[in-house]
């Protein structure tokens, strides 16, 4: 089970593991996006794909951050400390407009909600990622398998 919060300042994805007698055997890992791949904090939506990556969308950014559990070099103990594998992060940035005078990372639009499209449903390949635009009439669509990212518009008459 993975959660994460919605909040201006939430930044930790965590992994709950049951146990065999749970709430007293459930466990816990928090993982946190290192400084330098880390966008405006406020953490969205999370989907899981069916290999298990992880997929979270930053509000007030505009970027989409996968994370990838295997590639950890630690899981727990005393050095497992939220920012303890960087290397499962990557980031994906949308292309388009920033306010003026503004940092890099902030977006003129908002991503809002992630979704997974396990079953190629809109041809584009298995497990492809979407992410609605919030001042738009478009999805923001990650394909994973050769790190390509597109922009899908929806035209309503």
């Amino acid at each position: 089970l993975w959660c994460s919060g919605i909040g201006v300042r939430d930044t930790k994805l965590v992994r709950i593991a049951l146990g065999a007698n749970p709430p007293q055997t459930c466990k816990a890992e928090v993982y946190v996006p290192p400084p330098d791949k880390m966008p405006l904090p406020g953490s969205g939506g999370v989907a899981i794909d069916s290999n298990g990556l992880v997929w979270q969308n930053w509000r007030g950014a505009h970027q989409m951050l996968s994370f990838d559990r295997r590639k950890c070099k630690v899981l727990n103990g005393p050095n497992a400390t939220g920012q303890h594998c960087p290397e499962g992060w990557t980031v994906y940035t949308k292309p388009g407009p920033t306010f003026q005078g503004g940092p890099d990372y902030s977006s003129t639009d908002m991503l809002y909600m992630t979704e997974i499209d396990r079953d190629n449903t809109l041809g584009l390949g298995k497990d492809v990622v979407l992410s609605g635009d919030v001042n738009a009439d478009s999805f923001f669509v990650v394909m994973p398998q050769g790190g390509r990212m597109a922009t899908l518009t929806l035209r309503v008459p």
